[in-house]
């Protein structure tokens, strides 16, 4: 079961919203622990999320809940 079509569109909304400021980019991508100079970032980071990937998953209904 996937979310609701409102709550789906809400945070598609939100998202496209943080988007739009210059800050995000650093939250947009996935990490790349070469590249982005953090070697140790899984370590410490268990279950990484970026904000494209929360929006590519809610696009293809592969959230089940709001929370």
């Amino acid at each position: 079961m996937s979310l609701s079509p409102q709550r789906k569109e809400k945070c598609l909304e939100i998202i496209d919203s943080l988007l739009q400021y210059k800050i995000s980019y650093i939250f947009a991508y996935p990490i790349d622990p070469k590249l982005d100079n953090c070697p140790d970032y899984f370590t410490i980071i268990k279950k990484p999320m970026d904000l494209l990937t929360v929006q590519n998953k809610l696009q293809n209904n592969l959230y089940s809940k709001f929370s």
